[in-house]
């Protein structure tokens, strides 16, 4: 048995979603022989720009612009004019993924986005299975030839019976997530080996896998609180904001610098509250770790339905200013009863076997 994972490096979330599922399959299936490909490492140079650079642009420097289009491209019927158009696109920048496939020959194709399985519907060589990974389920996921869908709650199960798809196709197990979320440790243990003191209180603030323009002034905003955390700053892959924390705050005492972490399950299990955009990963993470969240600035389209769900559980509250931050955290940290519950609600959404659940699925046999 082979199964072939495809993720697009648009954004770190599909990658980090594809490598759970891998980790995953070889834990757990040790007899499939496991293949994990980055899609726009097989697409020409148009298709990479088209899905990475254009998309980080925009979310980063014009969110705004990627919001309109999020939603311009957005119709109950998936068959629009738009959908057709970046199909062709992607079957005409794909010819070496399709290459890939025919010479693999996998029995399975798992897609951790929507744009593998647009290049890849004139293929019938194997099922090919969807992994969205946001609370959201735009109308570009819906691509002919799709056998299942695994989504993240019921609710986009409905969605998908809205747009013509027979909802009896998607299963619902949330989002894969590393199986270091399975079993995080202690909040005293992972201070412990942070070096933080047992009753301080901790914020980690986090900019995604690419860092964010403005999380040198949130930063900043959570540790100007009243309560005066301490603030464990993460600016993930991007070396000029690491730079720009560490020049900003490097001889601040109550906020540590750090780069993209093999160990972020330690730092949530550590924090008491966590500052972050409202990524599908990063924040299908903290459920998973019982962490409230305060959520800002999200980039319009999937990542606001993302908050929506989240602030709807009970897990996260939104803050769209540096003064509301603060008013937040203090509120949070005045109110332990407040961050209880809200750590309550994440762990009761929390979904850290996703991955595995989702393989145990796609390899059942047949009825």
């Amino acid at each position: 048995m082979k199964l072939l994972i495809i993720s697009t490096g648009s954004g770190t979330g599909h990658v980090q979603a594809a490598a759970a599922l891998e980790e995953a399959a070889r834990r757990a299936h040790p007899d499939v022989e496991v293949v994990n490909v980055d899609a726009l490492d097989y697409g020409t140079h148009f298709l990479r720009h088209l899905y990475a650079s254009s998309y980080l642009l925009m979310a980063n420097r014009v969110p705004w612009l990627w919001g309109f289009l999020y939603s311009k491209c957005e119709s109950e019927d998936p068959r629009t004019r738009s959908s057709w158009i970046l199909g062709v696109l992607d079957r005409l920048g794909s010819s070496p993924l399709r290459r890939l496939v025919r010479r693999l020959r996998p029995d399975r194709i798992l897609c951790t986005h929507f744009m593998p399985p647009s290049a890849l519907r004139a293929l019938r060589d194997a099922p090919i299975d969807v992994v969205v990974t946001d609370f959201d389920i735009h109308s570009f996921w819906i691509q002919p030839g799709v056998r299942r869908f695994y989504v993240a709650s019921e609710a986009l199960r409905g969605i998908l019976a809205r747009k013509g798809i027979d909802p009896e196709t998607a299963s619902v197990h949330g989002i894969p997530i590393s199986d270091r979320f399975r079993s995080p440790p202690s909040r005293d243990a992972a201070r412990e080996e942070l070096g933080l003191e047992e009753d301080e209180p901790v914020v980690l603030a986090m900019g995604g896998g690419f860092g964010r323009r403005d999380l040198p002034d949130l930063v900043a905003a959570a540790a100007e609180a009243e309560v005066r955390p301490t603030v464990l700053a993460v600016s993930g892959r991007s070396e000029s904001m690491h730079a720009t924390l560490r020049r900003r705050f490097g001889r601040r005492d109550r906020v540590r610098v750090f780069p993209f972490v093999g160990n972020i399950e330690v730092m949530m299990a550590a924090c008491d509250v966590l500052v972050t955009k409202p990524g599908g990963l990063t924040t299908s993470e903290a459920l998973a770790v019982g962490r409230p969240m305060l959520l800002t600035a999200a980039i319009p389209g999937q990542e606001e339905w993302n908050a929506r769900h989240l602030v709807g559980l009970g897990a996260a509250r939104p803050v769209t200013t540096q003064e509301i931050l603060r008013t937040e955290l203090d509120a949070l940290f005045a109110d332990p009863a407040a961050l209880v519950t809200m750590a309550e609600a994440a762990r009761a959404a929390g979904r850290a076997g996703a991955a595995e659940n989702i393989l145990a699925d796609v390899f059942r046999p047949a009825p």
